[in-house]
């Protein structure tokens, strides 16, 4: 990138807008197909906006929101020049987050929500609910998890999902017949979030808590009694298995198992 010091943010690196500018000529550059990814920073604290837009998007309450503004005209800036191109037709954007951030609700401070972020799929030719490639609409209220985005692409394009070479917790979006799940680590803790129901589960402490996806977000009522055992029980075994995986995998650099053995 030709340093501008006025793009820089003072401590992460280059505002929104123009890397977002910069990444539609880079893109421009490449050969079809291609994969391009961009890591945007400016909804990071210390929540900084170029200076030439000192007083252009509003406030509101918390510091972060006049940052929130900034990146959303940043990425309309983006679409803006990415649908002149030619390859813009022809192009499957995917938009997520790693974590949400500061926020006036407090369940996205607790540790379930601060893994609770979009993730936004978008085709310029495609409407989604009418779609042939799809053999049923897609739901967005499915449990979704950042290892589905590589599958879902491969699925997407209509290549067949290997069998090896992938996470074995990462499933198609569009895959209808496989309902959504996610593995989720903080601080020593898991969650595995399925169904109805998840499952904190701590290695070395006894008891794993079950709780009601739809009714116990802030995990205040742990579900108990004969009734849940064998489903509790399910979820420690389907969590333990993956922390086994996980581990192993990055012990023998075997996480993601080669296509060609």
């Amino acid at each position: 990138y030709p340093m501008v010091n006025e793009h820089f943010d003072g401590n992460w690196g280059l505002y929104d807008e123009p890397f977002l500018k910069y990444m539609v000529s880079e893109i421009s550059r490449h050969p079809q197909p291609f994969f391009s990814l961009v890591f945007t920073i400016s909804t990071h604290q210390p929540y900084h906006v170029p200076e030439i837009y000192s007083g252009k998007f509003k406030k509101g309450t918390m510091k972060i929101h006049e940052s929130v503004r900034y990146v959303d005209y940043a990425v309309e800036q983006f679409f803006k020049e990415a649908e002149k191109q030619p390859w813009f037709k022809n192009t499957l954007f995917i938009i997520t987050a790693d974590h949400t951030q500061m926020s006036e609700s407090e369940f996205y401070n607790m540790p379930l929500g601060r893994f609770m972020v979009p993730v936004l799929i978008y085709h310029p030719g495609i409407d989604w609910d009418k779609s042939e490639r799809l053999s049923a609409p897609v739901d967005t209220e499915r449990i979704v998890q950042q290892t589905d985005i590589l599958p879902t692409v491969i699925d997407f394009v209509g290549a067949p999902i290997p069998a090896k070479g992938l996470l074995r917790f990462g499933r198609s979006i569009f895959d209808q017949k496989n309902a959504g799940e996610a593995i989720l680590h903080q601080n020593g803790n898991y969650w595995l979030v399925k169904d109805r129901h998840f499952l904190q589960y701590t290695p070395g402490v006894e008891q794993a808590l079950l709780f009601d996806l739809g009714a116990d977000l802030d995990q205040k009522n742990p579900l108990a009694g004969d009734d849940f055992k064998p489903l509790r029980e399910a979820y420690i075994k389907k969590t333990q298995a993956y922390i086994q995986y996980f581990q192993n995998g990055l012990i023998d650099r075997k996480l993601y198992v080669p296509l060609k053995e």
